[in-house]
């Protein structure tokens, strides 16, 4: 099984750890029907999709962030070190004027 989140409309500097991004990436998850964090092993592909404005960060700086995220969503993990892959590519799409992520999270 796969789960799958996007955040969109999402500006350069955007604080991936605020509460605003961590109800968005809850709300996306819980629809999957999952009740709370297991012991298993994971791997997360993550997609930075960009427009013209292109994000001050570097693709380093999204992976812990997000990570975090869904571990405090309460729906996967219970501690990162249960994360044994993390892919992480930037797509660049000059329709858009925000930038938008796209996380796939499977089970290895």
């Amino acid at each position: 099984m796969e789960y799958i989140f996007v955040l969109t409309e999402l500006e350069p500097n955007a604080n991936l750890g605020n509460e605003n991004i961590l109800s968005r990436i809850h709300d996306q998850l819980n629809r999957y029907g999952r009740m709370g964090p297991d012991h298993d092993r994971y791997k997360v592909a993550i997609d930075l999709i960009q427009g013209p404005p292109a994000p001050a960060k570097t693709l380093d700086e999204y992976i812990k962030p997000l990570i975090e995220s869904i571990a405090k969503s309460n729906l996967f993990w219970i501690d990162d070190e249960q994360v044994d892959e993390i892919t992480i590519k930037r797509v660049k799409n000059p329709r858009l004027d925000k930038f938008k992520i796209r996380v796939q999270i499977r089970k290895t």
